[in-house]
């Protein structure tokens, strides 16, 4: 009896950490997180090239990902803290819903899931390109081991330049945050 409490109490106070998978070894030619940035990975991926998002399903039009900043929360509709972290992320559209930044939700869900959780959260359909994968294709090559996380890509080179834990009280996308990241002086945004 007192073994399935610790148990229940011990699952509990996981799920209050955001929710998880298991790790992926970290390959040595990745960079490690840095110190005191708490993330869903072993490694930072800041630099690599996501030229293609791995979508199995778009749940709404397909974005530009060729021409704008692609901002993207990775998030299971089951997990508390990253519906949370959802919401968080749609209040972005109010500022950057028309402009070059494109708002992505992916989810391992398979896409009747994700249309159920949509179709319960309807405040949400307008606000953020919503996308099922439950192969975790970009989740996989990012090595994540959890969720919620978010990352930025550049326009043109596709550079993932900014990634973080929304959890994080440092490390959430804000819109100061963001505003920073487009203005900051890139190759990308020097053209």
């Amino acid at each position: 009896m007192i073994y399935s409490k610790l148990l229940i109490l011990t699952l509990f106070a996981m799920t209050l950490s955001g929710c998880w998978s298991d790790r992926p070894a970290t390959p040595p030619n990745m960079k490690p997180v840095p110190e005191g940035k708490e993330m869903y990975t072993d490694a930072s991926s800041e630099g690599a090239v996501i030229a293609d998002l791995g979508v199995e399903t778009w749940m709404s039009r397909k974005p530009d990902i060729a021409q704008n900043y692609v901002a993207v929360c990775f998030f299971n509709a089951y997990c508390p803290e990253s519906r949370q972290a959802l919401r968080n992320f749609a209040k972005l559209n109010k500022t950057y819903g028309d402009k070059k930044v494109e708002l992505i939700a992916i989810s391992d869900e398979p896409a009747p899931e994700l249309l159920d959780f949509l179709k319960k959260n309807p405040a949400l359909q307008n606000t953020v390109h919503f996308a099922s994968d439950p192969q975790k294709r970009l989740y996989n090559t990012l090595r994540l081991f959890g969720t919620p996380h978010v990352i930025v890509i550049a326009p043109g080179t596709h550079a993932l330049i900014w990634e973080g834990n929304p959890l994080q009280k440092d490390a959430q996308l804000t819109t100061d945050r963001l505003n920073a990241i487009l203005h900051k002086p890139t190759a990308v945004n020097a053209k």
